[in-house]
């Protein structure tokens, strides 16, 4: 079967030729047979195609990519370019956690974090851990969301992965365990064809301090990611699924590709794939897109 194997640089550290002669001699020596090479972004990403093991080439090449600090991907080649996207939202697609930007206001910021931490690292439940990052917002003015949206940071790439997707006909869907109040500026900005997220209770303009059932876990996520599947007239193996905690590891242990984005170390320890490294433009790389068709 031919595979891909894909090297990813960024701009503090660029992917140079040597790079690709290196991975390339390190696989000859592994007797793995090479079928062609491809540059699809000059110093920043390769291809290089093997008829061969998966499993061998990563065996070979891994460890060597970590330690020159460079994005691997290794998977068939046939079926790399997906028909849908579904993207976490927070520290994935943005920068911040919104939750934890809330609790910033109303004074409770520290203990927040904590439990937000623990949360994304899976040492807490989700629902139990939202429920009791929630109560500590009770009674705080719901004005602050439109403060709180209007200083957004986007993630590198972020609009260079919806605008591309998009642009050629892949369904991108946006699903949170944050809240409604956020996905949806967020998905309107970057051109999500839909948004998914937990409801926040509001009354008489503050925070009730209670979620709105049914919460979105990480099960619903997986729910998400299957359903996707079969609107693209598919499965899930068609789908690539980015996320960045715990809460993100069902659907992207499932997707045809998942991708841990910058992810918490449980979660890059476990995904088929990881940037450690790169932008969310390495997403568009490991699905074979050169550099002129990335656009946002």
């Amino acid at each position: 079967m031919l595979h891909s194997i894909t090297l990813v640089g960024y701009a503090a550290r660029p992917l140079t030729s040597n790079d690709v002669d290196q991975a390339v001699s390190l696989l000859a020596k592994a007797r793995l047979p090479i079928n062609g090479r491809e540059e699809l972004s000059p110093n920043e990403a390769h291809d290089i195609f093997m008829e061969g093991d998966a499993e061998a080439a990563k065996e070979c090449l891994a460890g060597w990519a970590l330690e020159q600090k460079l994005d691997l991907f290794i998977q068939p080649y046939q079926g790399r370019r997906k028909k849908a996207l579904l993207a976490d939202m927070e520290s994935t697609i943005i920068k911040q956690e919104m939750l934890d930007e809330l609790a910033e206001r109303a004074g409770v910021g520290e203990k927040v974090k904590e439990i937000t931490r623990r949360s994304m690292n899976g040492e807490v439940d989700f629902k139990e851990a939202l429920i009791e990052r929630l109560a500590l917002l009770k009674g705080v003015n719901a004005g602050v969301v439109q403060e709180l949206v209007a200083k957004i940071i986007y993630m590198p790439g972020a609009k260079e992965l919806v605008g591309t997707l998009r642009r050629f006909g892949v369904r991108t869907v946006l699903v949170s365990g944050g809240f409604t109040v956020f996905t949806a500026p967020v998905a309107k900005r970057l051109g999500f064809d839909e948004h998914y997220g937990n409801i926040l209770g509001i009354h008489a303009g503050v925070f009730t301090g209670l979620p709105i059932d049914p919460i979105l876990t990480r099960e619903t996520k997986l729910a998400k990611l299957k359903e996707l599947g079969r609107q693209v007239k598919g499965t899930e193996q068609d789908v690539c699924a980015v996320g960045d905690g715990a809460n993100d590891l069902l659907m992207i242990m499932a997707a045809g590709m998942g991708v841990a984005y910058h992810g918490k170390p449980v979660v890059a320890e476990k995904a088929p794939f990881a940037i450690r490294f790169a932008d969310l433009r390495a997403v568009l790389f490991a699905m074979g897109y050169r550099k002129a068709e990335i656009g946002s």
